[in-house]
């Protein structure tokens, strides 16, 4: 196996890009190598957000898996400061290598690093605005004729290996070691694939089974119906209780009099003033 890079000690210097290559399945690829042998780092350890994703390829082929790793925490980890500088710079290679091998890559002579920038797909993942800590795409990888996964898992604590089908990703500490297999150009744009070759895992604690304790004294008391009827001759009462709304300042609910009305009331109030007299 090749030599494990600690991501402290990366060197962008020590990158090296193969000349193109047409794949049978007529797709290009640059392989890239690391001081004359494959390009394997180690992350330091970081959050798995989102668990593993997967994608079925529109039942075009086999379904592919992918886990990003986020960068949260980056302001008050080094660690993390210095892993993102690293792929920064990893990005700002390939970048370059577009530039000057355009013609190759893509049959176009291209002058402008912007037009260039605009054709590659970041290792560092950015979301709009800058929401969320930027994230490191890996692909797990497959046997696409039995589906089984082509990485090692171990358990951080206990070191024992792990059925990755059983393991809770989402929301795990995990630290990788992954290989880049090199440079995807399609479409007119290219990237750079990283697929997994071991994780070490810490898992977040996940409840499967049942997990009540029995607490002396807590139940729910059984009801007696005869309540429920009382409950019932309430409602009634209250359904058929007149309602009155005393609000004066508002002119909307005052009921305005008839004029037969107005008139009989003016004539009680005469009579009585004359009594008086």
């Amino acid at each position: 196996m090749a030599d494990i890079i600690p991501f402290t000690e990366f060197n962008p210097s020590l990158v090296q890009l193969s000349k193109l290559k047409t794949l049978d399945n007529g797709g290009k690829t640059v392989y890239v190598s690391y001081n004359g042998a494959p390009l394997v780092l180690q992350t330091p350890e970081m959050v798995a957000p989102y668990g593993m994703s997967k994608w079925d390829n529109d039942g075009k082929g086999p379904a592919k898996y992918t886990l990003d790793l986020s960068f949260k925490g980056m302001d008050t980890r080094d660690h993390l400061k210095t892993f993102n500088k690293a792929l920064q710079d990893f990005d700002s290679l390939l970048v370059n290598g577009g530039l000057s091998n355009s013609d190759e890559w893509f049959k176009k002579k291209y002058t402008s690093k912007d037009v260039v920038e605009a054709l590659y797909t970041c290792v560092l993942r950015r979301s709009k605005d800058d929401k969320y800590p930027p994230t490191f795409k890996m692909t797990v990888p497959c046997d696409p004729s039995t589906g089984d996964f082509r990485c090692k898992v171990f358990d951080k604590n206990t070191k024992e290996q792990l059925d990755l089908t059983k393991v809770n990703l989402k929301g795990a500490r995990v630290t990788a070691i992954v290989q880049c297999t090199g440079i995807w150009i399609a479409g007119g744009k290219f990237g750079s694939t990283w697929k997994i070759v071991q994780l070490r895992v810490e898992q977040t604690a996940k409840i499967t089974e049942y997990a009540f304790k029995e607490i002396e004294g807590d139940k729910v008391e059984d009801v007696d119906e005869s309540d429920d009827d009382d409950d019932d001759d309430a409602e009634e009462i209250i359904k058929d209780a007149p309602v009155n709304i005393d609000n004066k300042d508002d002119d909307s609910d005052i009921i305005e009099s008839s004029d037969d009305e107005i008139d009989s009331k003016s004539k009680v109030v005469k009579k009585t003033a004359s009594k008086k007299k």
